[in-house]
């Protein structure tokens, strides 16, 4: 089980949960290294790790984009489709 927070909702997330949660806007809380960085850089995700979160959030027109292109829809600093 991981601890995530959203604004000052706390939650006791399964592991294999952690991606659909951050997906959600939550954050890992604790003591590890990893979490120690607000939930890591999206930029250490890997590409099938983005495509889910893209799916999570509703993104339209994605399963084409690589990374780079996946990654700044993810931030919100590109329009839809790649």
């Amino acid at each position: 089980m991981v601890k995530m927070r959203l604004a000052n909702i706390e939650r006791e997330v399964p592991e294999d949960q952690v991606l659909r949660f951050k997906g959600k806007g939550y954050h890992i809380v604790g003591g590890s290294v990893e979490n120690t960085e607000q939930g890591g850089s999206l930029a250490e995700l890997k590409l099938e790790e983005l495509k889910v979160m893209a799916k999570e959030r509703g993104l339209q027109n994605y399963s084409s984009c690589n990374k780079e292109e996946l990654l700044a829809r993810l931030e919100g600093e590109a329009d839809d489709g790649c």
